[in-house]
């Protein structure tokens, strides 16, 4: 039933109170004024914004320069399960700082502006199901993505050609759809596509020390192959707090590829229910001092308790199952297969 009134409840712009609603602690949100508030969002490098039935990131609830104030340190956003069917506004001059994105169970079809992202490592565009054109996926991708997830996309699921295009395309991708990427493969996806691996490294050496030239030379090599393939595009079917702080650790360990992984993932521990009970605690002292111990007052809060209790468990059975940390140590065994 709930589901059933969320699907009939109208879409929801973009807007700072969304955003700080959120994101900021509701003590602050009830003492703060909106300069004060405005700051507090600039401020955050963790954004949720999960399930906010948005149908998209750019529009008349938030202007240019009111979105690229608040985002522009953001280092990690969730925008899964929303209404989204292109990623209008998630670009590089908005989310600069941008490594990880959120965007599973939207309705996307164009995904052109993620290309501007220069520094997004992690992606999660499963169950995006209208997202069915192979080019427009492998044209529209920066080549920093090093762990991608498209499972439950249309292209994903009918073209022969995926995966490959994928590896062969994107040189620092190290893991798709749960499964490493090897040397081995990257060499046969790259000989697919009419491309040799050595003089690839060749080219990203001379991209390195001048401009991104190559990797779209590369990139535009494989999408015409696939043309010449006559492979079809297949007709589209129907089908955090404490994560915060795992991101947050998470971050420094793709800008150093020598870092430990295992020690960094070992680290990582959440107490999920230990947070919800201490915002519970927190939530009933603002009810109590704002209504006077008022019952009726208190009631509605623990509604919102349990309310709360329950997105936060949804949203941590959700962000396990995007992105599971352990998979991060895929390759670690020393055999050297790994890419």
């Amino acid at each position: 039933l709930l589901d059933e009134r969320e699907a009939a409840a109208p879409d929801e712009p973009l807007a700072l109170a969304t955003v700080a609603r959120r994101n900021l602690p509701d003590d602050f949100l009830h003492l703060a004024g909106p300069e004060d508030i405005a700051r507090a969002v600039a401020k955050l490098d963790q954004v949720r914004l999960d399930r906010c039935r948005l149908a998209s990131f750019a529009g008349p609830g938030m202007s240019i320069e009111t979105r690229r104030a608040s985002f522009a340190n953001v280092t990690a956003l969730y925008l899964q399960r929303n209404r989204l069917t292109s990623t209008e506004g998630i670009d590089g001059t908005t989310l600069p700082k941008l490594r990880f994105l959120a965007l599973q169970g939207n309705a996307l079809v164009s995904i052109a502006t993620l290309g501007t992202l220069r520094k997004l490592a992690l992606l999660d565009l499963s169950d995006n199901v209208p997202l069915a054109a192979l080019d427009e996926l492998v044209g529209s991708l920066p080549s920093s993505v090093r762990y991608l997830t498209c499972v439950g996309c249309g292209c994903a699921s009918n073209d022969v050609d995926y995966r490959e295009a994928l590896v062969a395309s994107l040189p620092e991708l190290k893991r798709l759809d749960g499964a490493d990427v090897t040397r081995g493969e990257r060499k046969a996806a790259m000989a697919a596509f009419g491309e040799d691996l050595d003089s690839e490294e060749e080219e990203e050496e001379d991209a390195k020390e001048g401009a991104e030239g190559a990797d779209t030379a590369v990139r535009s090599r494989v999408i015409g192959s696939m043309g010449e393939k006559n492979v079809a595009t297949p007709s589209v079917s129907a089908g955090d707090e404490a994560r915060s702080r795992e991101i947050r650790t998470m971050l420094p360990m793709l800008e150093d590829p020598t870092m430990d992984t295992a020690r960094v993932v070992e680290s990582l521990t959440t107490d999920v229910i230990g947070t919800m009970d201490i915002r519970a605690d927190d939530l009933r002292s603002t009810a109590r001092r704002l209504a006077g111990d008022d019952a009726d007052a208190d009631a509605t809060m623990e509604a919102r308790v349990r309310a709360a209790r329950r997105r936060q468990a949804a949203s941590m059975r959700e962000a396990d199952a995007m992105m599971p940390f352990d998979e991060f140590l895929g390759g670690s065994d020393g055999e050297g297969e790994g890419v």
